[in-house]
């Protein structure tokens, strides 16, 4: 479920601020996140971050609206899993323009990295495990 900044910014959402040692804190309480923040800047920054792009399957968050389809396809459509046990290639392009469909994650790695120009430290496992609390980064923390 894709939600924008106006689904969370009336005073009858759930968002609460209160009086910490004389300092606002802002929290979250969608779903059963907890998380706290001293503006509403960076409380709406999380919620765009963290509560965007669910998988209403498993609960993972994604970055963005098309790694979230990819995941559902690959790890939530049944007839996506007839065809990848059948060998046919069912893994697509990180890019919604580009129409290349690979066997693996392996070779949509190589795929990305050789015509796409993607990072070798690039988290391409990001589809199937999607982003953890925190997480800022889709490169690999050396």
């Amino acid at each position: 479920m894709k939600r924008t900044l106006d689904d969370f910014s009336d005073a009858s959402n759930e968002q609460k601020s209160t009086r910490i040692s004389n300092q606002a804190l802002f929290r979250c309480t969608l779903g059963a996140c907890k998380a706290d923040f001293t503006d509403h800047s960076s409380l709406n920054h999380h919620i765009l971050q963290y509560h965007t792009f669910i998988c209403q399957s498993c609960k993972k968050n994604f970055p963005n609206e098309r790694f979230l389809y990819l995941h559902i396809q690959e790890h939530h459509n049944p007839f996506n899993s007839i065809k990848e046990e059948r060998g046919e290639k069912i893994y697509q392009c990180f890019l919604e323009t580009c129409d290349k469909i690979c066997s693996s994650p392996q070779t949509r790695r190589l795929h990305m990295i050789d015509k796409h120009q993607y990072p070798k430290e690039f988290l391409y496992s990001v589809i199937k495990n999607g982003m953890s609390k925190g997480q800022t980064s889709l490169l690999k923390s050396r």
